[in-house]
């Protein structure tokens, strides 16, 4: 068996971290290393509950907000275990999901992540059901292993060796897991296996979805200009003209998705579409600030 290190960056999620925590530790796996906190809240209440789980958990408390990929690279250090395993502190795993890893990792898929469902305690949320359309209408979990250019950091697994040879993740806001897995994708092949699922705990205010999704708007423009290599579409204002023809391109190629999905996600996606129009809206937003980001 492979030895794991568990490895989870934390930022005021006293809502969710218990669940995720407990979902750790019943997995069971007699190989897991240690399980990595790394936390940076300043809430009052997160580190308190992490404090509680001492006995099974190795804390990194900062007394600074970190980013994702700079908890992470943190955590890393700590880190004994030969595969490496990054989930977030808003998602619960499913029974048996370490050792879907491991199987996919024995067979040669040294670098991968699972499937993200909805929480069954949000399944009739239509916040929560748009938000899980627009932002992982591509890592649902079914079909079988296959490829990917990247999967997100909530549940993600690589070898140490490879984590080192990518030299970790990039110390940005948002789509660090992205740039991480395009460097490393250099290295090996990246698989999706959707049987290794965890259950995704989104946000249950308006104005915490509207923030992400610029956030996650922003971003997106920042990491593709440091991968384009100097592509004109990308350079001074295009990005601006053609924000109107990408929205689009990425409005329809979800759909597609859907449809090509369970029939249950269309019924949900004409549900939630208020919700998932109106993040895709908050989404062109952040785009916007990214054209004029200095970063």
């Amino acid at each position: 068996m492979r030895s794991v290190s568990i490895i989870i960056p934390s930022y005021n999620s006293s809502r969710t971290i218990e669940r995720t925590l407990d979902s750790v530790i019943s997995q069971g796996y007699s190989e897991m290393k240690e399980i990595i906190v790394v936390d940076s809240s300043d809430d009052g209440l997160t580190m308190d509950i992490i404090r509680k789980y001492k006995n099974a958990v190795r804390p990194v408390f900062l007394k600074d907000k970190s980013s994702p990929g700079q908890a992470r690279n943190l955590g890393v250090k700590q880190a004994t275990g030969e595969v490496l395993i990054f989930i977030d502190s808003d998602v619960v795993l499913s029974d048996g999901w370490i050792g879907k890893i491991i199987e996919a990792y024995e067979n040669g898929k040294i670098i991968g992540g699972g499937g993200i469902i909805l929480d069954e305690t949000q399944a009739n949320n239509w916040l929560a059901i748009g938000q899980y359309l627009l932002q992982f209408n591509e890592y649902v979990a079914q079909g079988k292993n296959r490829k990917k250019k990247f999967v997100p950091s909530c549940n993600l697994y690589c070898s140490k060796e490879i984590f080192e040879k990518a030299g970790g993740f990039p110390e940005i806001r948002a789509s660090e897991d992205v740039l991480f897995c395009l460097k490393a994708g250099e290295y090996a092949d990246i698989w999706f296996i959707p049987e290794a699922k965890v259950k995704h705990i989104f946000r249950e205010s308006w104005t915490g979805y509207f923030k992400n999704q610029i956030v996650l708007g922003k971003y997106i423009l920042i990491y593709r200009r440091r991968e384009s290599k100097g592509k004109f579409y990308y350079l001074w204002l295009w990005p601006l003209f053609l924000l109107p023809a990408i929205i689009t391109l990425k409005f329809c190629r979800i759909v597609l998705r859907i449809i090509r999905s369970r029939p249950i996600y269309v019924v949900k996606f004409i549900y939630s579409l208020p919700v998932f129009l109106a993040g895709l809206l908050f989404w062109g937003v952040g785009f916007t600030q990214g054209v004029f980001a200095d970063e």
